[in-house]
């Protein structure tokens, strides 16, 4: 079983992927801007490499998105952003969490098309 550092970075890989390709970017289109090598980019995106905050900013920059959405997945401007994520994590999940999270998720949209209120917990 992969540890949570390895997850992380395989969520972070598959944001910089989905954000690049939203742009239209190829993975050597952005190593020529950020001045790395295609290799680098896609051990990156696949979650075998990690990198600094200049470089996560310098790439938010790049992809025109916040170095929050990267990190955590957040993306108040996109309602489809963390689908990729989510698939993956159910698939996880064994039959009778399926259902736990089946009854929390009833939950939240009637509290949400009640309160007419997004909640977002990072």
């Amino acid at each position: 079983m992969k540890n949570k550092h390895e997850l992380e970075l395989k969520r972070l890989g598959a944001r910089i992927q989905q954000c690049r390709k939203a742009h239209g970017l190829t993975q050597e289109d952005v190593a020529d801007r950020m001045g790395c090598s295609l290799t680098y980019i896609s051990k990156l995106e696949n979650g075998k490499a990690s990198c600094n905050l200049d470089r996560l900013f310098e790439l938010s920059n790049l992809l025109q998105c916040d170095a929050a959405d990267l990190l955590l997945g957040i993306n108040t401007g996109s309602s489809q952003y963390l689908d990729p994520e989510l698939e993956q994590m159910v698939l996880q999940l064994t039959p009778s969490d399926k259902e736990l999270l089946c009854a929390m998720m009833e939950v939240m949209i009637r509290r949400n098309q009640k309160d007419g209120v997004e909640y977002a917990i990072p």
